[in-house]
């Protein structure tokens, strides 16, 4: 059958693809540096992607062992880090 042959795509191409997606916009973003309009929007699209891989690793949780624990710790961690704290 057609699909015996198939490669098995890994379970979590999605964030690779994000992850692939967040750096090439860094690199826009770090071209465009003097150019404060191309620059807002590829850094814009470097953060919104990078969010997603957030999101899709919560989705995908029950691939990744013991997921639960360690984004515990991480969250925990990022939490208490002033950096990620957004002003108003």
């Amino acid at each position: 059958m057609a699909w015996e042959h198939e490669e098995k795509q890994c379970p979590l191409a999605a964030v690779d693809r994000r992850l692939e997606d967040v750096h090439r916009f860094w690199h826009q973003a770090k071209e465009a540096y003097f150019d404060p309009d191309a620059f807002r929007a590829a850094i814009q699209a470097a953060i919104q992607n990078a969010r997603t891989v957030t999101f899709v690793l919560q989705k995908n949780k029950d691939l990744i062992p013991d997921f639960d624990n360690w984004y515990a710790g991480w969250q925990q961690k990022l939490g208490v880090n002033p950096l990620k704290r957004i002003a108003t």
